[in-house]
């Protein structure tokens, strides 16, 4: 699971930093993988310790100590893509189920067998937040200047991704109001996510209902920038050939 979300030119950097350091020489990450294997290594450790505190005397109450480690460890890997669970989904606290959202929301690396907005797109986005706080014009990581239409769209794919969830599960409550808000935001989520977990309520939703689940579960795998660079695409074809430059004015945001 955890190989499979590193993604593939991760795992192409490691093989030849493995074979560079048979042979003593030299090899630098780009820094896509850097974050990604630090995203994995940060996400997992603090989802495992989070999902520990969480269950240890819950769900994981018959465990082991060595037992409940394990299991935390393991449950921390499986939310970020594939989501096998092994207690039943019923016995979970509703703040582990709230988690759950959050790490499949990230999810895994681009170029991965995972979903989720991605861990460099979250990146970007922490980037940003950090750049705001600290009153820079531009972006950086890891001594690294992120460009700009790299930006843009991080910030369009984290705004995009939420805007339909917010929109899709607000439908499923107007709806499907026999079942609660947790129910309908987790089912989704897990959707949009392609988790693979459920709450079971998915056999009795409407029809609108599981058309909306089937649309989330299709524009979750294909990904938000897929549709943005298909958007874009139309609206190029509206744009004139010569690119418009507007006077630039400042508005109060708050």
């Amino acid at each position: 699971m955890l190989t499979g979300g590193l993604g593939f030119v991760t795992l192409y950097e490691l093989m030849e930093y493995v074979l560079h350091w048979k042979e003593k020489k030299p090899h630098h990450f780009s820094l896509q993988s850097k974050l990604i294997l630090w995203g994995s290594l940060i996400g997992v450790l603090a989802s495992a310790v989070l999902i520990f505190s969480l269950e240890r005397n819950n769900a994981f109450i018959h465990f082991s100590p060595i037992g409940k480690l394990i299991t935390s460890l393991f449950h921390a890997v499986s939310f970020r893509s594939t989501g096998l669970l092994t207690v039943p989904i019923t016995e979970l606290q509703l703040a582990t189920l709230f988690l759950i959202m959050l790490i499949s929301f990230i999810g895994s690396a681009p170029a991965s067998t995972g979903s989720g907005i991605r861990t460099t797109t979250m990146w970007v986005y922490l980037g940003v937040l950090k750049a705001a706080m600290e009153g820079h014009a531009s972006i950086t990581i890891a001594h690294r200047r992120i460009a700009k239409d790299q930006v843009n769209k991080a910030i369009a794919i984290v705004s995009l991704s939420i805007f339909w969830i917010v929109i899709t599960t607000f439908l499923l409550l107007v709806f499907d109001p026999q079942w609660s808000f947790l129910d309908l935001t987790f089912e989704i989520m897990c959707c949009f996510t392609n988790l693979g977990l459920t709450s079971g309520i998915s056999p009795f939703l409407s029809t609108l209902g599981k058309i909306l689940m089937m649309l989330s579960m299709m524009i979750g795998r294909i990904g938000s920038l897929t549709l943005i660079l298909a958007l874009r695409k139309i609206a190029l074809r509206k744009e004139t050939a010569t690119e418009i430059a507007y006077p630039e004015e400042r508005i109060m945001l708050s």
